[in-house]
Formats: C-alpha cells, structure tokens, sequence
C-alpha cells in the first residue's frame, strides 16, 4: 500500500451507507459471524454487531483508533499487502473499496486472504479512473474476476441492481459491488445476475463535471495527479 497514510473522517466515513447496505445483505444472507476487511472506520462492523452477528474487522496497525465507531476488542492488525490467514471459515466476508489502495503486486495475496476467509465475499473495487485518495490500483471487475477464478469463485452481479438507484448510497458503491462465491456453492434465494460486469454509474460523471466546466480546477487536478504519480514512481525506484 502507499505508505502515506489514508485518512479516515467521520464526516465522510459516516453510518449512512452501511445503514443502505447492511439491511439487504441481512435479508439474503443467514449468517452468524462476519469478517470486515478494512473500512469505513469500522461502521460495517458495528451494524453487524448491532444485529447480534459475531463480526471482527482487519485494518492497518498504523490505523487512527480514537476516530472509531466500535470498540478495540473487534479490531485485528494486519498488513494487507501480504497473504493472512485466519484460521477460521467465516459465513461471510466483507471488503469495500479497498483493493485499490493496494499495490499491484499485493492484488493476488489479497484475493487469496479473502477468499480463505469464507465461501462467499460482498467484494467492490475501483474502476479506471475513479480517483480518490491514494487509489494506486484502479481495475476493470474483469481483472478482479480473474484473480477470484484462479481461486475456484465465481461472481454473481446481484447487489447492484438492490441499490442502483439509492441516492444515499455513492455512485462507487453502486457500480462496483459484487458476490464472489466458492463453485459448487449456492447462492441465496432471490439474487442472481442482472448486469455486464463493466458498466458505469450515471452519477460518476456528476463527480466529473466541475472538469468541464472550471478550467482552473482541472488544471490544479491534474497536476495533483501527476505530482502523486511521480512521487509513487521515485519511491518505487
């Protein structure tokens, strides 16, 4: 990951996503305990906690613990640039946004943690382009299909067409979600495909537009990305 440090806000991390998506993953999933990978400062975690699920929440040892939502005691450090194993199967586990934080050279170690956690994984990624703080592995879904097949899953488009048009929810979310279950595994009653794996939010470009429309602002982006990829790419030397 990029060693500079993601900072994690309340006001930007804040219950009202995982207060959309957690009730629908309740309503098709039976489950009794849960892994979290990384985010939202732990707000995924404390709304499976709230419904009396066993959950457990992994992120960075260097992670900012007085800014959390859930207490200390569900929290396990872990450098997720390397494979980990658990040592346990959970019913099901959890990582949103987050693979793009992740150095190319981690995006399989990754899969492979991910996948010895559970039989079924609520997974999302960001897409080209998407930009956001210290995204250094943005990808097609195709080429986190791919990752996930070489560990014997399958996808299943079945969570974006629940929340496509929730305008509490980010667009990211909305586009970029999927289940990855273990073959020869069922999936729950009432999901199934719906969609082509790359598609594109309508409300990604309302994230854009101010680039057509304020030359200044475009300019300053844009020299803030290529300053950030060259900084990555000394570092890398």
């Amino acid at each position: 990951m990029n060693k500079k440090k993601y900072i994690h806000e309340k006001k930007l991390h804040n219950m009202e996503v995982p207060q959309q998506i957690v009730p629908i993953i309740l309503k098709y999933f039976k489950i009794k305990n849960i892994i979290d990978i990384w985010w939202w400062i732990w707000a995924f975690t404390k709304l499976f906690l709230d419904n009396w699920i066993d959950a457990i929440c992994v992120d960075w040892p260097r992670v900012n613990k007085n800014n959390l939502y859930i207490d200390e005691k569900y929290f396990v450090e872990k450098d997720l640039e390397q494979y980990n194993d658990f040592c346990k199967k959970y019913d099901l586990a959890l990582s949103l946004e987050v693979a793009e934080h992740l150095s190319l050279a981690a995006a399989k170690n990754f899969v492979k943690t991910l996948c010895s956690c559970s039989d079924y994984i609520i997974f999302s990624a960001a897409i080209p382009h998407q930009w956001w703080q210290n995204h250094i592995n943005e990808q097609p879904p195709e080429y986190r299909e791919s990752l996930f097949k070489n560990e014997q899953y399958e996808i299943v488009d079945c969570f974006r067409v629940l929340i496509w048009d929730n305008k509490k929810i980010p667009w990211r979310y909305k586009n970029n979600i999927f289940l990855y279950h273990k073959k020869w595994t069922d999936i729950p009653n009432g999901l199934s495909d719906k969609w082509p794996l790359y598609t594109v939010h309508p409300d990604a470009y309302n994230d854009i537009k101010w680039l057509l429309f304020s030359p200044l602002k475009t300019l300053r982006f844009w020299i803030k990305i290529m300053l950030d990829k060259l900084r990555l790419f000394l570092k890398n030397l």
